[in-house]
């Protein structure tokens, strides 16, 4: 939301859930890990789930995103990225999480 200040009102490309969405078939489609973390131990699932980003979250699974992967540190400690979505009130993306961990069973 702008604000009026420059340096605060740069929009940030991970809003955008089709510039992700790109970013995460080019990674993929390059070798990438789909499940690589970061220093905290949360996972690309982890942050689709935070965004929301519904078509993220249907991609990294269909490509072999686990949701039962748990963050290793930080505000998201031992959660899933269901439970890391539904901290963010994302219950959207932590029901979709949890249907399609249930699907590839």
């Amino acid at each position: 939301m702008p604000n009026g200040d420059p340096a605060q009102d740069v929009p940030n490309p991970s809003d955008d859930e089709e510039r992700v969405l790109a970013l995460v078939d080019l990674l993929l489609d390059a070798g990438a890990d789909v499940n690589a973390r970061r220093k905290d131990g949360g996972t690309a699932l982890h942050t689709a789930g935070y965004r929301g980003h519904l078509n993220v979250i249907r991609k990294l699974i269909g490509r072999g995103a686990d949701p039962k992967i748990l963050a290793g540190a930080g505000a998201h400690e031992k959660e899933t990225p269901a439970d890391t979505a539904r901290a963010q009130g994302q219950m959207e993306a932590a029901a979709s999480i949890e249907k399609l961990a249930l699907e590839i069973k």
